[in-house]
Formats: structure tokens, C-alpha cells, sequence
């Protein structure tokens, strides 16, 4: 048995006595881990902005989105965003980008109207928009809603169109 010259004239064996002072730190990793725990759980909540885009494809003029509004005491703000690449020619003239926009409730009611976003000029071949389109809205009804943004006579260029979800 090796003994501790600390510890002379004591029975101490050394390996049984450096696991119990072992044991005595490992109270601080565990209180850290269990801090650290706590942070994530509380942190998890809905993030304050959700950002979605879809690619242009060829033939279609329609976006669809899911918009999460299952927490009916948020306020939001929604915004749509996009770009239009093409020749000085074709873009000569485009001031705006005209948008049909359909709500479908959770409940399968449909709401819509039509908007004209304004364009504006990036580089002389590049056209965007990046404008809010409703501030403070409050869902009537909890849940999973579907929004469609179509645009008619979309000019050809346009790469896709996204949206921006903000709450408080």
C-alpha cells in the first residue's frame, strides 16, 4: 500500500483519497452543466423572425409559404422581398411588381388583394424589392397559414420571391 507522505503517520491509502478530492471537484462541472441546461430550456421560444424564400421556376408565376402563427397574442410585421436580373431593355420601364396575395386561414377561409410593390434599381441590369407589406398584424384564428403570391405578367429575370415574418 503507497501512503501519502502528507498524510504521515495516518492510514490513508493515496488512490482512495485523490478519487474522494476528485469527487469534491466534480460538484462544479455538474452545477455548470446543469446551468448551462437551464439557459437552453428558457431560451427556447419561437425566433423573432422567420425568413422564407422560393426559387423562380420556369412556368410559374405562384410562391407558396407556411406561416406558423399558432401564437395568437404576437403582433407581426411581414415583408416581401426579391430580385430581377435581366437586359437594360428588359428592364427599362418596370417601376413596380404588381402582386396578388392570398391568405388561407387555418380554418380554410381565403383572404386576398392586390398590391404593387415598387422596384428599385440595384446595378443597371438588377432590379429589387424589399418592402414591408403589413405592419401589426394579429391572426384571428391559431395555427398554420398559407399564403400564395402570385405575379402576374412576372417579368422575366425574376429569381424567386421571399418573405420576412417579424414579432416583438
Amino acid at each position: 500500500m503507497h501512503r501519502c507522505p502528507a498524510y504521515a503517520g495516518h492510514d490513508v491509502p493515496v488512490i482512495p483519497r485523490l478519487v474522494q478530492r476528485l469527487r469534491q471537484y466534480t460538484v462544479i462541472p455538474r452545477l455548470v452543466r446543469g446551468i448551462c441546461a437551464l439557459a437552453i430550456f428558457a431560451s427556447c421560444s419561437n425566433p423573432k423572425s422567420v425568413e422564407q424564400f422560393v426559387p423562380a421556376e420556369e412556368d410559374a408565376a405562384a410562391y407558396h409559404f407556411t406561416l406558423d402563427l399558432s401564437d395568437t397574442t404576437l403582433v407581426w410585421d411581414l415583408g416581401f422581398y426579391g430580385r430581377i436580373d435581366g437586359t437594360r431593355e428588359q428592364l427599362e420601364g418596370l417601376d413596380v411588381l404588381p402582386l396578388d396575395i392570398r391568405f388561407t386561414a387555418p380554418d380554410g377561409k381565403q383572404y386576398g388583394e392586390h398590391v404593387q410593390v415598387p422596384l428599385h434599381r440595384d446595378t443597371p441590369l438588377s432590379l429589387s424589392f424589399d418592402e414591408t407589406y403589413r405592419r401589426g398584424m394579429k391572426p384571428t384564428l391559431p395555427g398554420e397559414w398559407e399564403l400564395t403570391l402570385t405575379a402576374p405578367n412576372a417579368p422575366e429575370g425574376l429569381t424567386g420571391v421571399g418573405i420576412i415574418l417579424n414579432h416583438d
